[in-house]
């Protein structure tokens, strides 16, 4: 059995927020709908691990976990224990949802954090680390020396991240460059990016125009700030999870199962998350 301690300290905000429900629901839709539509193994790397899970201290996530897990099946497979209080994070939402569909075997599950304790933890808990990473720069996965070794990659970094990249800073990072390159190289592969966006502001337009240059092969789901939700971490920043493959480009029957399905998750999202909530913004390919 896995170890239920863990040595890396607490998150500083609420496990299942609505950030997490929508970038775990987006995960588990993703890799139920990838194994049902003919992957016959799925590699998955997650730079930014964090903690292998948390416990459910809060009503109002509860509540949530209820609500959405009996509109949504996949989400009772990606968090099996939520009755017992267990948020599993994301390399486990994953390694859930395989397991669910007697697909483990078929599931590789690689993941890092710059947080050592984090990586200790994801490591007890049985998620490979990811080889030859520098685990301080979590984009380094998206280096060609990585290229066709993954299917699937979360990108999850900080709050800083599209300041960084958009900010006017001498030291810019020029991430989504490597996204745009790393998804061209492997046409197989999808990278999902987590956001977390405080909107309308110049930095804001610079996201919006860069993910117009994506449009036709990528998916959006995005969720405004909640504010007195009750649950810590959803109310400074718009939250977006965004996916990009050129496999969405093929208009297939397979894709447009996705395309259903992500529109059932931004549904029971937003039946779910406090009434007043603005729409859920679903941006995909036309």
């Amino acid at each position: 059995g896995m170890s239920e301690i863990m040595i890396s300290s607490p998150l500083p905000y609420d496990m299942g927020n609505a950030g997490d429900l929508l970038k775990h629901g987006a995960l588990a839709t993703f890799v139920d709908w990838s194994l049902e539509y003919g992957a016959k193994q799925i590699h998955y790397a997650d730079p930014f691990g964090g903690r292998p899970w948390d416990y459910i201290s809060n009503d109002e996530t509860r509540r949530r976990m209820g609500k959405l897990s009996s509109l949504l099946r996949v989400t009772d497979r990606a968090q099996p224990h939520w009755r017992k209080n267990k948020y599993y994070g994301s390399s486990h939402v994953v390694r859930n949802i395989a397991e669910a569909r007697d697909r483990a075997a078929d599931m590789f599950v690689f993941a890092s954090d710059k947080d050592q304790l984090a990586c200790s933890d994801l490591e007890i808990s049985g998620i490979s680390p990811i080889e030859d990473h520098d685990p301080e720069n979590g984009f380094g996965i998206l280096d060609k020396q990585h290229d066709g070794r993954f299917d699937l990659i979360l990108l999850d970094p900080f709050a800083d991240f599209l300041l960084n990249e958009f900010g006017n800073r001498r030291d810019q990072t020029s991430h989504f460059e490597s996204i745009s390159k790393s998804v061209e190289r492997n046409p197989g592969l999808c990278v999902m990016l987590f956001l977390l966006d405080m909107k309308d502001n110049s930095i804001h337009e610079q996201y919006v125009q860069q993910r117009s240059r994506y449009s036709g092969f990528s998916f959006s789901l995005r969720c405004p700030k909640m504010k007195n939700t009750g649950v810590d971490g959803e109310d400074k920043y718009n939250m977006e999870v965004l996916l990009i493959s050129k496999r969405f480009a093929e208009r297939s029957d397979s894709v447009s199962k996705l395309k259903t399905r992500l529109h059932e998750l931004r549904q029971a999202l937003e039946d779910t998350l406090p009434s007043g909530t603005e729409k859920i913004e679903f941006w995909y390919p036309d």
